[in-house]
């Protein structure tokens, strides 16, 4: 419905109706037929550390056009332009970041505008790099890790879900985001398997672990490939070529590695 405000991932300052009448806007003003990813940056309510905006994300062309919704605080883009500087230099003149605004200085509708603006201009640039999956998924792995590591695996799903939208926004750009989603899949699993649900734990096993056969992540080799065995033997599914490949796996690898959990894998990659 138009006036609801719930959003994939998130909540949203903006109506459906309204990031509908956007995407709309935005598809229409586009000259190539190819899709594009697009941002909608709205005003939010004051965060505890820092005052934020609401980033939704929407595709054009063939993909889907349901939005999804992350929340960062100024202090976020500040820091992520700093990044892009880093990795870019001279690259980023065309998509200068403008100052955070101070609080309660200036309309808010400008304010979100100008992140808006940069946000486009600097995904036109850099948006190939993995820096801007970090920056539109690190607050949420950040939380899901604290959840995970305190046993909260129920809430630690739901920013997890959040991470997986973002990857599936970014994904028809780039080919390498199967390898980012990886820790996400596989913190994903390990939720399930600590709720003692084999059957969601097995699925999303089993969308991981081809990316991390293509691309040789062994470090999730051996880890995903025991999660997997177990939670086939639970279902009483067929399992005796996981098990040969888990031994392959093992074999192969150093001993330390082949003995690591994945939850411990996960929880590291999830710092980063």
């Amino acid at each position: 419905m138009d006036g609801s405000k719930q959003s994939t991932g998130g909540t949203s300052c903006l109506t459906t109706g309204e990031l509908q009448q956007h995407f709309r806007e935005m598809k229409n003003s586009e000259k190539s037929p190819r899709g594009k990813l697009l941002f909608v940056v709205s005003d939010a309510q004051q965060d505890e550390e820092d005052a934020c905006v609401e980033v939704a994300l929407l595709s054009t062309g063939s993909f889907s056009p349901r939005h999804v919704t992350v929340r960062r605080s100024h202090a976020h883009f500040s820091r992520f332009h700093r990044q892009l500087q880093a990795e870019f230099g001279e690259e980023l003149e065309r998509a200068a970041l403008a100052a955070p605004p101070l609080r309660g200085r200036g309309p808010a509708q400008a304010q979100a505008q100008a992140l808006q603006d940069y946000l486009s201009g600097a995904f036109a640039v850099c948006g190939h790099s993995p820096l801007f999956a970090r920056f539109l998924t690190e607050r949420e792995r950040a939380r899901a890790r604290v959840l995970m590591r305190a046993g909260r695996y129920a809430d630690a799903l739901e920013q997890l879900a959040r991470v997986l939208a973002v990857h599936d926004k970014l994904l028809p750009w780039h080919r390498r985001s199967a390898t980012w989603a990886v820790p996400t899949l596989a913190a994903v699993a390990v939720c399930h398997r600590d709720l003692e649900r084999p059957r969601e734990a097995l699925a999303a096993g089993q969308r991981a672990l081809p990316a991390v056969r293509r691309y040789g992540m062994r470090r999730y080799r051996a880890p995903l490939l025991r999660l997997l065995v177990d939670a086939g033997h639970r279902l009483g599914r067929p399992v005796a070529r996981l098990q040969e490949e888990l031994t392959a796996a093992e074999d192969a690898g150093p001993a330390a590695a082949a003995a690591a959990s994945l939850k411990e894998v996960v929880l590291d990659d999830l710092a980063d």
